[in-house]
């Protein structure tokens, strides 16, 4: 549970623990992943620009200030429908996910703080709107443009 964020299960944080699953072979194979790194989160930035300008006004995308660098590990969107986006977009074949669906005051670890919901209302809103949609630098142009007009069209049903 220590090298697992102090999670058993996903969501649900029993610990204060850290991402530390690393092992040898990870570090092997990430070693010689860095000849292309760079190259790949060009590419990811590429998809992610392709997403923002054709789902900029379904939804809310990432924002990133003109001056950083994203390197889009993930390209999570904001939509108070997710759930309903997520199941359209799933039946479709489209696969999506959703990481921290529930915020940090609300995990078994952090529950001696005393915390309660309405301390953190824009947290809240994010736990449960956001949706991250396929992202690999080696996403086709086909596969980008099936994600986006599955959401354009599906945005209408919503």
């Amino acid at each position: 549970m220590l090298r697992n964020h102090g999670s058993l299960k996903r969501d649900e944080h029993l610990l204060l623990g850290m991402n530390a699953r690393l092992d040898s072979l990870q570090a092997a194979i990430l070693l010689s992943k860095m000849e292309v790194f760079d190259d790949e989160i060009l590419q990811r930035n590429r998809i992610a620009d392709f997403y923002t300008r054709h789902l900029g006004t379904l939804c809310i995308p990432p924002q990133t200030e003109p001056e950083n660098r994203h390197v889009y590990a993930q390209y999570t969107i904001r939509t108070p429908k997710r759930d309903e986006l997520q199941s359209l977009l799933n039946e479709e074949g489209i696969p999506t996910v959703t990481h921290y669906s529930r915020c940090l005051h609300e995990q078994p670890a952090l529950t001696m703080l005393g915390h309660k919901a309405e301390d953190f209302p824009v947290a809240l809103a994010c736990s449960r709107q956001v949706l991250c949609l396929p992202m690999s630098p080696y996403l086709s142009e086909a596969d980008q443009e099936k994600v986006v007009h599955s959401i354009q069209r599906l945005a209408k049903k919503l």
